[in-house]
């Protein structure tokens, strides 16, 4: 049997710094970096999850973060 169509979810968590929700608004926007300098170690040009937004798009899919302050950030993309 052809099973192309049922839906899929891959959701990952993890239990680091969290982001905080003033930043998690614009984390898809392109070449915003919404990390702190006090809250990550790392720099970038700020169009890694402005792309992995467009990816998903693309395939029909969802991408939502969900996230807390000294708790963690959750990924979840859904598919079908």
């Amino acid at each position: 049997p052809n099973n192309t169509n049922l839906p899929i979810q891959i959701t990952i968590t993890d239990h680091g710094k969290g982001i905080p929700p003033e930043q998690l608004n614009n984390i898809f926007t392109p070449f915003n970096s919404a990390h702190s300098l006090e809250h990550f170690t790392d720099t970038g040009l700020g169009l890694d999850l402005y792309l992995c937004k467009v990816i998903t798009e693309q395939y029909n899919a969802n991408l939502t973060i969900t996230s807390q302050p000294g708790e963690g950030t959750t990924v979840i993309v859904g598919m079908g």
